[in-house]
C-alpha cells in the first residue's frame, strides 16, 4: 500500500502587496501554527523575486493567462489581473492530496483571530495582545471535521460583519445580535478537501458569493460559517494592491451585479446603509426546501 505522507492542513495566502506587509502570515505564527506555510504569487507579480527572498522555499508560482481558459470570468469589458479568481483555481492543481488533506485559502491581510462572547444579546470581540487559544489545536479539530463528515463541502472563520452592526471601541468589536452557525456563506477564509472536485468559484467580482450560491442552487452542498471564530482584515477598498485597484475602477455596484447577472431571480442590487451598493439575497430562492410528506398525495 503506497504511504501518504501529506500533511494534515496547509495554510495558502493569496499574494497582492508587499512581502513586507503579509499581515496574514504574521498573523499565524503569532496565534501558533507551527506547521508550513504557502504563499501563492503569479508569475507577473513585480515583487516576485522579493518574496522567494524572504519567504525562501515558501512561494507557490501560478500564471494568470493559463487558467483565464479555466475560469468563468463573468464578464468580457476589461481585463482583472487583480482579481483572486485565478488564484483560487489554482490552488487545486498546486495543492494536492499528496500535499496537504485540507487547504485553509486565506487573503494576505489578516491582522487579528478572536473568539467572540455573548452577553446580554450582544456579541463582542477582545483584541488581546496575547491569543488566548492556539491554532495548531484548532486546525487540527477542523481537519478531523472535514474527515469525518464528507457531506460538507467548504467552511470558513466568521468576520466581524457577519455579527451585524459591528462597531469598534477602544479594544472591543462590540455586536448587536448574536450570529449563529451559517449554513448559507462561506466567505474570505476557506477550508476544503484537496481531493474534493475545485469550488466553483466565478466572476472577476464577487467569486466567493458566486461560489456559495452555486454550492446551494446547483449542486446542493452545505456549507457553512463557523461563529467560534472570528477573522479581521482591513477594508478591501482601503488597502492598496488587489481588489482595490478594481473597486476603485469598476465600483461596487458593478461587483454586485456580478452575482445579479448569473442568479437574476435570487439577487438584486440596493444601498448598503446608504454608502455604496452592495448584492441583496432571497435565500428562499436559493435553498432547498424539503417539503413535509403530510402533504403527499395519493
Amino acid at each position: 500500500m503506497k504511504q501518504n505522507n501529506s500533511i494534515p492542513l496547509l495554510p495558502v495566502i493569496l499574494s497582492y502587496g508587499r512581502p513586507d506587509h503579509l499581515l496574514t502570515y504574521k498573523t499565524l505564527r503569532r496565534f501558533g501554527w507551527t506547521g508550513p506555510i504557502r504563499i501563492l504569487c503569479s508569475d507577473d507579480d513585480p515583487r516576485l523575486e522579493e518574496y522567494r527572498n524572504q519567504y525562501p522555499g515558501e512561494v507557490l508560482v501560478f500564471s494568470k493567462n493559463e487558467y483565464r481558459s479555466k475560469v468563468d470570468e463573468g464578464q468580457n469589458y476589461t481585463a482583472a489581473q487583480g482579481a483572486p479568481l485565478y488564484a483560487r483555481r489554482a490552488i487545486h492543481d498546486l495543492i494536492t492530496p499528496g500535499m496537504a488533506d485540507v487547504v485553509w485559502e486565506l487573503d494576505d491581510d489578516y491582522f487579528h483571530i478572536a473568539t467572540p462572547s455573548n452577553s446580554d444579546g450582544m456579541t463582542y470581540t477582545a483584541f488581546h495582545h496575547k491569543p488566548r487559544f492556539s491554532l495548531d489545536h484548532v486546525l487540527s479539530r477542523i481537519v478531523v471535521f472535514l474527515k469525518h463528515t464528507p457531506a460538507v463541502r467548504a467552511l470558513a472563520f466568521a468576520q466581524s460583519g457577519d455579527f451585524y452592526s459591528s462597531t469598534l471601541t477602544k479594544n472591543l468589536y462590540f455586536s448587536y445580535g448574536v450570529m449563529h452557525f451559517q449554513n448559507r456563506k462561506v466567505m474570505n477564509s476557506f477550508f476544503y478537501r484537496t481531493s474534493d472536485p475545485p469550488l466553483p468559484f466565478a466572476g472577476t467580482l464577487n467569486d466567493d458569493v458566486n461560489m456559495y450560491l452555486d454550492l446551494g442552487l446547483r449542486h446542493p452542498m452545505p456549507v457553512f460559517t463557523y461563529p467560534l471564530f472570528v477573522i479581521y482584515q482591513g477594508d478591501t477598498q482601503q488597502n492598496c494592491g488587489g481588489m482595490t485597484d478594481i473597486y476603485r475602477r469598476d465600483g461596487t455596484y458593478i461587483k454586485s451585479m456580478h452575482t445579479v447577472i448569473r442568479y437574476p431571480a435570487a439577487v438584486k442590487v440596493k444601498p448598503l446603509k446608504s454608502t455604496r451598493w452592495h448584492h441583496s439575497i432571497n435565500w428562499n430562492r436559493i435553498q432547498t426546501k424539503i417539503i413535509s410528506e403530510k402533504f403527499k398525495k395519493g
